[in-house]
């Protein structure tokens, strides 16, 4: 046992702590003590002696054994402590290869699961059962992503948006289908367009109502009329006499093969304008209110009177009425004729002054029966 631990230290075996050496230490004086039994007691004895040294043999070779576990880089020549240091180091250094190795192990997934499925012996529900729940997991992660994202830099967590509707990119296959059209026909070399002198406006006006176009209200939209006068007929499509013919499918048409694609793009703009008009209607809403209470506030200082200048401003009123009628009841008879009287010796010296009298002579009358009727 001597022998065992001077070849340990001389080995140099620094890397054993000393609480582990001094336990050796005691650990052979106890075999020590133990052969000195087995020989005195019998063989019965020194074989559970024997048993226990075998045992403590191995354990010295498996201490003998250890050493600092280093974690070594396949890619490289250098050794870390720990798994930590590991994998910074190769996130630092190595990307690219941990990004092919997570490929390759990806692809021998993708391989494993086309042979499960393609086995008859598997159940297909609990597989897609499970394919269903990877699913959630993912949606789940993505989310918890974006909301990090979100904290970290708004702008970016509002662009990451998971709901294809709401996303920019996302497209319908509708407008996939229109932009494949437009596509087809302008990578087609077609004939020039006609000038505007020359088009004859009914072709216009019919294009417009095919189109489901008011020409007097949605004037604006006539230039999609034009571009359907003027684009060529999409491919494999030719015209006979009346009827549009397919020369792949021999399929005939009455009306224009592309004719929906461009019903589509006029009801796309409509759409887009009441669109636009309802959101400039919902951001003027709060400005069209606070217009109208300004509006309200300041005809009702205009119009509005205090109650007693009210009453004062009536009462004068009253009295300049009351004085005009005191001063037309003091007329006589008498007057009047000297009036008539002055009247005729002016109008035979001035004819013009005749239609005067006649108007003052009406408006008399007419004060005379209203006094009369007050009375």
């Amino acid at each position: 046992m001597k022998l065992v631990l001077e070849m340990m230290k001389r080995e140099k075996h620094s890397e054993l702590p000393d609480n582990l050496m001094e336990k050796l230490q005691k650990l052979s004086k106890i075999c020590e003590n133990l052969q000195q039994k087995s020989v005195i007691e019998g063989s019965l004895s020194s074989r559970n002696s024997k048993k226990i040294l075998q045992l403590f043999y191995t354990l010295l070779k498996n201490v003998a054994s250890i050493k600092y576990v280093l974690y070594g880089c396949y890619a490289c020549n250098k050794a870390f402590k720990t798994r930590d240091y590991l994998k910074n180091h190769m996130i630092r250094r190595h990307q690219g290869l941990l990004v092919k190795s997570l490929s390759c192990s990806l692809n021998s997934h993708l391989t494993t699961w086309q042979t499960n499925l393609s086995s008859p012996s598997l159940d297909l529900a609990d597989e897609i059962n499970y394919l269903k729940e990877q699913q959630q997991e993912i949606k789940r992660q993505l989310e918890s992503k974006a909301k990090d994202l979100d904290q970290e830099s708004p702008r970016l967590g509002q662009s990451l948006n998971l709901n294809p509707l709401h996303n920019r990119s996302y497209k319908s296959l509708d407008t996939i289908d229109l932009q494949n059209f437009l596509r087809e026909i302008s990578s087609k070399p077609s004939s020039p367009p006609i000038e505007e002198s020359y088009r004859n406006p009914q072709d216009l006006l019919i294009a417009a109502h095919l189109l489901n176009i008011d020409p007097v209200v949605d004037s604006h939209y006539l230039y999609i009329a034009k571009q359907f006068l003027d684009k060529p007929l999409p491919k494999n499509w030719k015209v006979l006499g009346s009827v549009f013919k397919n020369i792949q499918t021999e399929e005939t048409v009455s009306e224009h093969p592309g004719i929906k694609h461009y019903k589509k793009l006029v009801k796309m703009m409509k759409h887009r304008k009441e669109m636009i008009i309802e959101k400039v209607k919902e951001v003027l809403k709060p400005c069209n209110r606070a217009q109208e209470n300004v509006y309200k506030k300041g005809i009702q200082g205009y119009f509005w009177v205090p109650k007693e200048d009210f009453e004062k401003k009536k009462a004068e009123l009253g009295q300049k009425l009351q004085d005009q009628i005191l001063k037309l009841g003091k007329i006589t008879m008498k007057m009047l004729g000297e009036i008539d009287k002055e009247c005729l010796k002016r109008t035979n010296t001035n004819p013009g002054f005749n239609e005067a009298y006649k108007n003052i002579e009406k408006h008399l009358k007419v004060l005379m029966a209203n006094r009369l009727t007050n009375i």
